[in-house]
């Protein structure tokens, strides 16, 4: 299984590239790749609105690890279906599985991904979708024979589409865990909360 990192937005109602937020003394673009690294026997990582930075992170990563690439989306600012569909196509030659990751979710530990690996592995013709105490959501895990659906997706289509539209092909994985993305500045300010009580427990 092979890792698709989308991590080329803008981070507009952010106001800050969200990728290099730092949470439990990492940037969330960094533990990212690191978690999925974990179950992921490569990852690929697009980049887009934050280069320069984002680059460095990621360098840093490939020489410590030859599993890490990179690339600078030629469409991120058309949108998030846009820059899937780019990195799927880029794939495609591998023939593999692939798990979907975003880098605004600092709730996800590497035992979710781990999760979804097992399940893929189960349910190998499905698609594995996170289910956070109700919330859809990425990481999700696309089948080799799906991929194609999503070469020409454009602008700001959704993974949810996934789900909505195709419901008998989904295999949900459950975790009781608090959903609250990283989007505006008040999420921000929540996961410091949780950051600093993560650290007095």
């Amino acid at each position: 299984m092979i890792g698709l990192i989308l991590a080329a937005g803008r981070s507009s109602r952010l106001g800050e590239p969200k990728i290099l937020i730092q949470y439990e003394g990492k940037s969330l673009l960094e533990r990212t790749c690191q978690q999925a690294l974990s179950v992921c026997s490569e990852i690929l990582v697009l980049i887009g609105a934050e280069t320069e930075k984002s680059s460095q992170i990621l360098n840093r990563l490939q020489a410590a690890n030859p599993k890490v690439h990179f690339t600078i989306s030629e469409h991120w600012s058309e949108g998030m279906g846009s820059t899937l569909a780019e990195g799927l196509r880029m794939l495609s030659d591998k023939q593999e599985d692939i798990m979907v990751m975003l880098c605004d979710l600092p709730f996800i530990e590497a035992s979710h991904l781990s999760a979804l690996q097992n399940a893929k592995q189960l349910h190998p013709q499905l698609f594995i979708v996170s289910d956070f105490g109700g919330q859809m959501s990425p990481p999700v895990v696309i089948p080799q024979h799906f991929q194609p659906q999503f070469y020409h997706w454009k602008g700001e289509k959704g993974l949810g589409e996934i789900w909505h539209k195709q419901a008998k092909d989904v295999l949900y994985c459950h975790f009781n865990v608090q959903y609250k993305d990283l989007d505006t500045p008040d999420d921000k300010a929540y996961w410091r909360v949780v950051e600093i009580q993560n650290t007095v427990d």
